[in-house]
C-alpha cells in the first residue's frame, strides 16, 4: 500500500450532472462561435488590424533597446 487514499468514484447522478453541464458548455461555444462569424470583419480590416499588430515591438524587443 501507498499510503494514497482513493478518492469514491462519483455517483451516476453525478456523472450525469457533469456531462449535461459539458453539453451546456459545448452549446454556448457553438453559439458565440456562431455570433463571432456573423461579425464577419472585411478582411481589408483584418489585414489592417494585423499590419498594426506586427508593427508593435514585443516586450523583449524593448527591453534589447534599453
Amino acid at each position: 500500500m501507498t499510503g494514497l487514499t482513493e478518492e469514491p468514484l462519483p455517483s451516476d447522478e453525478q456523472v450525469e450532472s457533469m456531462l449535461s453541464e459539458i453539453r451546456s458548455l459545448e452549446q454556448d461555444e457553438t453559439l458565440v462561435n456562431e455570433q463571432v462569424e456573423e461579425l464577419d470583419v472585411p478582411r481589408s480590416t483584418k489585414d489592417e488590424l494585423q499590419a498594426i499588430l506586427s508593427s508593435i515591438p514585443s516586450f523583449s524587443e524593448i527591453n534589447k533597446k534599453k
